[in-house]
């Protein structure tokens, strides 16, 4: 709560609409200090579909000020960004109608203010998707007013002239929340970049841009955050002030206005609680309030209370349109719809446990910064419509959700044993899909078990190194481009080779989930995870030599081959773990490769037409169970591809976010390879131990369905007969992932994405 005795005030102005105002020949940027641009900078230029009528940006509004300080003949305008709430209503800086800049000797209160939606340039400004307004009256926190070291009250309120018109897509806004890691952004014009003009000088802010990023941020004050302002890493530039902070959920919703920058972040004052009451503010333009003042010539009033979570009243628009009510305060922001599949229900943890299969060392329960690990993800929204990017980004959710260890569950495969479940599910589709292979080659007989064979050399192995390959995918930062690449391999190859196994799951369910059960009726692997496990000094790996580290003509295999920290607890499994990685690597097929998915989809043909009822004695929540942690060690291989197509240097550079970003003791980074190797010596040994017990269970059905076909049905032209035609992967443009990650709720309970 404000100490201050204009607290609870607000000051307010009518402007001269009659004014005779010269036109812009220049312009100007009033930010009292200087913004940060960060080193990449990832701003980019608007689509137009994006400002024209209908549009997501529509209602983002280019303003030009001039300001009662200026003198008469001064034909310059200073440049700002606001965000409509209402047809005739928008938000901006404090400062883009109340100059402090100068060093306390600004420019004062605003008295002409233009404002455009759909501006792109003074050469476009009759283009029929460009609308004028003018600024009629002024609402500023009298805080700001009278001090311009009070930043965290810099905002206004804006009452047009009139409306504008069209399909405006109107923003709304929620209290900013205290603490949070969001995907967030700040869309405006920013001066610093120009568009040439033929027929005169370059103009500067004349186009849109916008910048996306995960950030996590704490509105606690302290001596870093004395104000407690909404800070991050996007790069801003004057023009920009008063854009807003836009939350990415299933539409776009401002939590902060930006309002300044400066070091290592630029900063947006917060709405609600923690920030300026956004809904007090706009009373003072519908409403009659007690006066509580004058200064310097504009008038003072006390507003009703601080930021509430009642709604306040809309202006009245002259063409009766009713605007959007607050995001938080009505129903601007939505959840993701991750937990609508009935056997899952979000929980912490309640062991203090990681689903993941691992208690990563040293973790804590707290949400990492940046990363995907909370599985609740807030992306950016492409402009073009993906069907593959959906599709994947439907699976890639409620992985994330299960790596995560945010879901409770009735079933065992979901548990805490999930991490070692889906890399055992991964080497029997794996198995199952060689076996089908090898079944057209008339030098095979009939195996005595699923596993036996060469083709299955690596096959465990190389489903425990997808799995640690995987959750280090989402422990990744969110922000850095590196990710952005992996995501996008990572889609492209789930999307072109990952099968419709639905018909094998019911085949597979049981001999999976009576191993999840017997384990964790067992209690050893679950109680020795259940506590943070320290790493040892590093050592060389075991059964691993010098020439095979220095060439193994892979980036991602050498740093995986190096020096590695022993897991506490695991000194049998550290003896392996260079013959595991070699074996695996090397060896061992691909999950996701062409012959794996006509296999998987020829077996499971098999076995529907053998049982087309698709009768099974396990509860459907079990067969669903079934299936995520079979997309799940799909997308582990995916993640495995990804990784081994980095570079050394990029693999280097890509530092994964520490599990406690407030506990100092455990903030350091942790690189991609010491993660992977640990992951992989947390599950390794249950998985290789599990396996074989799993493909025996289900070598009966699997063999028999498979070689007696190959029987019946003569050579492989009938497997490829078989082979459902492929989807199609015509190339599409290049969309990130991360603008897809909750581009819209899932129409589906999460992990059965349907194909």
């Amino acid at each position: 709560m404000s100490l201050s005795k204009y607290a609870g005030i607000a000051g307010t102005w009518t402007m001269n609409l009659g004014l005779n105002a010269p036109g812009a020949e220049s312009s100007f940027s009033t930010e009292a200090t200087h913004e940060s641009l960060f080193d990449p900078d990832y701003r980019a230029l608007v689509d137009p579909n994006d400002y024209k009528d209908g549009g997501k940006y529509r209602s983002i509004v280019k303003l030009q000020m001039r300001f009662e300080g200026q003198e008469p003949g001064d034909k310059a305008y200073a440049m700002g960004t606001g965000w409509l709430i209402s047809p005739d209503t928008l938000v901006t800086a404090g400062h883009n109608v109340y100059d402090w800049s100068g060093y306390g000797r600004g420019l004062g209160r605003a008295v002409h203010v233009k404002c455009y939606i759909g501006y792109h340039g003074k050469k476009n400004i009759d283009s029929p998707i460009v609308q004028q307004r003018l600024a009629k009256s002024i609402v500023t926190t009298a805080e700001w007013l009278t001090s311009r070291e009070n930043r965290h009250r810099d905002v206004a309120i804006i009452q047009l002239d009139r409306p504008f018109t069209g399909d405006l897509r109107l923003f709304t806004y929620k209290p900013t929340p205290k603490q949070a890691d969001e995907m967030i952004g700040v869309v405006g014009y920013p001066a610093d970049k120009v568009l040439a003009d033929e027929d005169g000088p370059e103009e500067r802010g004349a186009q849109m841009y916008e910048e996306f990023g995960g950030v996590a941020y704490s509105l606690e004050k302290n001596k870093q955050n004395p104000l407690g302002m909404l800070k991050y890493r996007i790069s801003t530039y004057g023009g920009q002030s008063g854009a807003p902070v836009l939350c990415r959920g299933s539409k776009l919703v401002a939590i902060g206005t930006h309002v300044y920058g400066g070091g290592d972040k630029n900063q947006a004052g917060a709405i609600g609680t923690y920030g300026n009451d956004y809904d007090a503010l706009l009373k003072v333009l519908t409403r009659q309030l007690p006066t509580a003042g004058e200064y310097q010539g504009i008038k003072l009033v006390k507003h009703e209370g601080a930021a509430s979570n009642a709604p306040a009243p809309r202006p009245q628009t002259a063409n009766g349109v009713v605007p959007q009510p607050s995001a938080g305060f009505g129903s601007g922001f939505e959840k993701t719809g991750l937990n609508q599949n009935p056997f899952i229900q979000t929980s912490s943890s309640q062991n203090g446990f990681n689903n993941s299969g691992f208690n990563p060392v040293e973790s804590s329960p707290v949400a990492s910064d940046h990363s995907f690990e909370q599985g609740d993800f807030v992306p950016f929204v492409s402009t073009e419509h993906d069907e593959d990017a959906e599709i994947f980004l439907e699976v890639f959710r409620a992985v994330g959700r299960l790596v995560s260890g945010s879901l409770s569950t009735i079933s065992p495969l979901l548990g805490p044993i999930g991490g070692p479940i889906s890399a055992v599910a991964g080497a029997t589709l794996n198995t199952i899909a060689n076996a089908a292979e090898s079944a057209f080659d008339s030098s095979m007989s009939r195996p005595s078990s699923l596993g036996s064979g060469s083709s299955n050399t690596g096959v465990t192995e190389r489903a425990i190194l997808a799995e640690a390959s995987l959750q280090a995918v989402f422990k990744m930062p969110s922000d850095d481009p590196i990710t952005h690449r992996v995501l996008n391999d990572m889609k492209v190859s789930y999307m072109a080779l990952a099968p419709n196994i639905q018909d094998l799951i019911p085949k597979i369910a049981p001999a999976l989930i009576a191993s999840a059960k017997k384990i964790t009726s067992d209690g050893r692997y679950i109680d020795k995870n259940n506590r943070r496990r320290r790493t040892l000094p590093a050592q060389s790996l075991q059964g691993v030599s010098n020439a095979e580290v220095s060439f193994s003509g892979n980036d991602f295999l050498n740093g995986l081959l190096a020096p590695t920290k022993p897991l506490e607890g695991e000194a049998e499994l550290f003896g392996l773990l260079g013959p595991i990685i070699n074996t695996g690597f090397n060896l061992a097929k691909p999950l996701l490769r062409e012959g794996a998915e006509h296999g998987l989809s020829f077996v499971g043909g098999l076995l529907s037409a053998a049982d087309p009822v698709g009768e099974s004695s396990f509860a459907e929540e079990q067969i669903r169970a079934t299936e995520l942690v079979s997309k799940r060690a799909f997308m582990g291989e995916a993640a495995l591809q990804a990784l081994s197509k980095l570079s050394m240097r990029e693999l280097d550079q890509l530092q994964l976010v520490p599990a406690d970003r407030y506990n100092e003791s455990s903030a350091d980074e942790e690189n991609v390879f010491d993660f992977v190797k640990t992951a992989a010596q947390t599950i390794g040994g249950l998985v290789r131990e599990t396996v074989p017990t799993v493909l025996k269970a289900i070598t009966p059905i699997f063999v028999d369905a498979v070689f007696s076909k190959k029987a019946v049905s003569g050579p492989a032209e009938r497997f490829l007969a078989v082979t459902p035609p492929p989807r199609n992967l015509k190339k599409r443009a290049s969309t990130s992932i991360l603008d897809e990650l909750t581009r819209r709720h899932a129409a589906s309970p999460p992990g059965i994405a349907k194909y």
